[in-house]
């Protein structure tokens, strides 16, 4: 995500110097920097926002004293693409529709995060 920022900031460099040389004409050169700020703005967006989740993450971790992270514990402050990706991890592997039990697999990593257990909900 940094280097994006700093390629678009790099772009629009090179653009401001063919502006001054006289290559691109002021219309052109405002088009590429209103992008450029579009670009940039959403870019910052999504580090902030990966920079939450790495801080939540990293709160969770020294905040437990456990020999795994809690992977379940932000879930409701995570929008709906994360949380989806996260159920995906998740697959059930058998249900008994007669006793309601169900059975669920674990993907290898997340396994290993929780100690290589499967869940099991009644």
């Amino acid at each position: 995500m940094v280097g994006k920022i700093k390629e678009q900031k790099s772009l629009l460099s090179q653009a401001r110097k063919l502006f001054i040389i006289g290559v691109l004409k002021l219309d052109d050169y405002s088009s590429l920097k209103k992008e450029y700020q579009t670009n940039s703005k959403c870019l910052k967006r999504k580090l902030q926002d990966i920079n939450i989740k790495i801080g939540s993450i990293d709160r969770q971790s020294h905040t437990k004293n456990k020999s795994h992270t809690d992977v379940f514990q932000g879930f409701s402050n995570l929008n709906t693409a994360d949380k989806k990706h996260l159920v995906n991890l998740i697959p059930p592997l058998n249900v008994d529709f007669q006793t309601g039990s169900l059975i669920l697999g674990l993907n290898k990593t997340l396994a290993k995060n929780i100690n290589n257990k499967q869940i099991i909900k009644q």
